[in-house]
């Protein structure tokens, strides 16, 4: 079942340059643990899905899904989680600078 996971979470560190040690930190496990989920000797538990959201700065939806537990989006359904995610993170500054480009390009649209 984790094994679409495992492969992903192999791809995402070699992209990221992370090792298991710097998974495992940043999520608050140990490198063994890591590397037992790695080689699917381990479950994933929620906790660590949560931990691994936080370290790659992903939604915890998105992380559950790759680990099979919530179900896949349709191929055309588009979920603004990611984006909303992504907001919250951003300083107040740029949330303005944000919402003022958003306008600008309503502005423009309704233009057309």
């Amino acid at each position: 079942m984790f094994m679409e996971f495992t492969e992903w979470l192999y791809k995402e560190l070699d992209k990221r340059g992370w090792s298991q040690y710097d998974l495992a930190k940043m999520v608050g496990v140990t490198q063994a643990h890591i590397n037992h989920i790695l080689r699917n000797r381990r479950n994933p538990g929620n906790d660590f899905l949560e931990g691994v959201a936080r370290a790659f700065r992903m939604p915890k939806e998105e992380i559950f899904r790759i680990a099979g537990i919530l179900p896949k989006k349709p191929e055309n359904d588009f979920d603004f989680t990611e984006y909303a995610y992504k907001y919250k993170l951003l300083t107040e500054e740029n949330k303005t600078f944000i919402n003022d480009m958003i306008g600008i390009m309503l502005d423009k649209q309704e233009e057309k």
